[in-house]
């Protein structure tokens, strides 16, 4: 995701974060190289979060086959990700704010 905006914005000379980030790259700056990222990772999990709550309500009819007991696991399963997806974003914003160890 960010690599292709990173070859689009380059070659039609487009601002943008793909942009910002290989600039910031090129000049060593890591703060603003860790924040792009942080930015594109979360950009990329809540699409993919949105689709996944977007399929599951297009899908909310259930076979015949399930119980109500699949359909409580299903649920659960569902809060564990959102879940594990919030703490990943979390770590990573208490990750940025870190200082730089090399450089005190």
């Amino acid at each position: 995701m960010l690599g292709g905006a990173i070859v689009v914005e380059t070659i039609f000379t487009l601002p943008g974060l793909g942009r910002m980030t290989l600039d910031a790259v090129l000049e060593r700056n890591y703060p603003v190289v860790q924040s792009g990222l942080l930015v594109v990772g979360a950009m990329f999990m809540l699409v993919n979060l949105a689709t996944d709550v977007l399929y599951g309500a297009h899908r909310s009819e259930a076979p015949p086959a399930m119980s109500g007991r699949t359909s409580a696991v299903a649920l659960t399963g569902l809060a564990v990700v959102v879940a594990a997806r919030a703490l990943a974003v979390a770590g990573a914003a208490g990750a940025a704010g870190q200082p730089d160890r090399d450089h005190q």
